[in-house]
């Protein structure tokens, strides 16, 4: 599908009623429960709360797709209901494309893994059990209830669909990994076996579609082996698996444009898989995709002058934002905290203050690390 094609379609299916990173539970039940018969109640979480699937297709290839596996990693479960709206809806012109991947393929969407992660908006369940080191233990509900879908779904391909905090930016850039994509290792010594391969040819397949998007704000993850993560827990079991992280992109918070580019990367996976015979082809490909790096920070102000005492000294000063939701938990409140002061001439900043021309306001003789800032001391209009 052509780029402004996609975008066109994507625009008529972007679903209404989530619109930010607060997405209550029952509205992902409601959402599932309008797909009628193509929707299953898989199980409850620890506090009751429902889990369902939605399936669409009839095709021999057989994918599962999973998101918010902690709860406060939303943006994926905002794609994937773009994504049903657009199966669902067939919007005009894309009806022969949408019958193709019905015949082709049977899809299984598990949206909202972790409902009452959700609704603290923390990345653990109820239990404070987090779900992506709970592989083998199987300790909570809702990981054994991802781990029945498996058994019984049994599909070819999985996607694991989370989000990354925003310090993340593409190595040796000051761009934002706005999506970040991995193939899991299945070993300590990250052997790239015929399971990878296929994961990482369908990754560097999503990623020439979205980079037409979000040139340049494509990362690769790290491929360090976490023997109880669920990712590389299903590559060693023979499930071919993809990961998805989603990131900031400067001007939008709400992570918007990373949820495009989920919609984007999926589609382009599925046409990948209809059309091509061997799955492995152009896997080398991967190892082009720069690699995520960590030195990014919400805001950075150069040359701030700090002083005690007798002593002081010209800095910069590192801010990342910390989100919690709101009293009543339908929006997130958030502060502004002091990450790192001193020499960041190798770091970057989604947005950056020149301390020197235009001093900030509020923020003290001589802030410390750990310390809360003022709004008005990043200078925010």
């Amino acid at each position: 599908m052509e780029i402004e094609v996609l975008k066109m379609v994507y625009s008529a299916s972007k679903e209404p009623s989530i619109t930010g990173r607060i997405i209550p539970p029952e509205r992902v039940f409601s959402l599932c429960q309008a797909f009628g018969a193509q929707t299953e109640l898989l199980g409850t979480s620890v506090l009751g709360r429902p889990i369902c699937s939605v399936k669409f297709g009839r095709g021999p290839r057989r994918i599962l797709f999973w998101t918010q596996m902690h709860g406060n990693e939303p943006t994926a479960t905002g794609a994937v209901f773009d994504l049903l709206n657009f199966l669902k809806g067939r919007p005009e012109g894309s009806e022969h494309y949408v019958e193709r991947l019905y015949e082709d393929f049977t899809l299984l969407f598990t949206p909202m893994l972790n409902p009452d992660g959700a609704v603290l908006f923390r990345r653990s369940n109820a239990l404070g059990i987090d779900l992506n080191r709970d592989a083998l233990a199987l300790a909570a509900p809702e990981s054994r209830i991802l781990r029945r879908v498996l058994q019984d779904f049994r599909p070819e391909y999985c996607f694991n669909l989370h989000d990354q905090r925003n310090g993340y930016n593409v190595a040796g850039t000051p761009r934002t990994a706005t999506l970040s994509f991995l193939a899991p290792s299945e070993d300590l010594q990250r052997t790239v076996t015929p399971g990878r391969k296929a994961s990482m040819a369908l990754i560097a397949a999503m990623n020439r579609c979205v980079q037409q998007i979000i040139p340049g704000c494509v990362g690769r993850y790290s491929d360090e082996f976490y023997p109880t993560a669920v990712g590389d827990t299903c590559q060693k079991a023979g499930y071919r698996t993809v990961l998805i992280e989603s990131g900031t992109y400067p001007g939008d918070p709400e992570r918007q444009t990373a949820r495009l580019g989920n919609f984007a990367a999926i589609l382009a996976a599925l046409e990948f898989l209809s059309r091509e015979d061997d799955l492995t082809r152009g896997w080398q490909e991967y190892e082009t995709i720069p690699r995520n790096d960590t030195r990014m920070m919400d805001v950075i102000l150069r040359g701030v002058r700090t002083s005690l005492g007798d002593c002081s000294a010209r800095v910069d000063i590192g801010v990342m934002f910390e989100e919690k939701p709101s009293a009543d938990g339908q929006s997130l409140v958030k502060k502004a905290v002091v990450e790192a002061i001193g020499d960041l001439r190798y770091y970057y900043g989604i947005r950056e203050i020149d301390a020197e021309k235009e001093p900030p306001t509020g923020l003290g003789t001589c802030p410390q690390v750990g310390d809360e800032l003022p709004w008005e001391a990043l200078i925010l209009k």
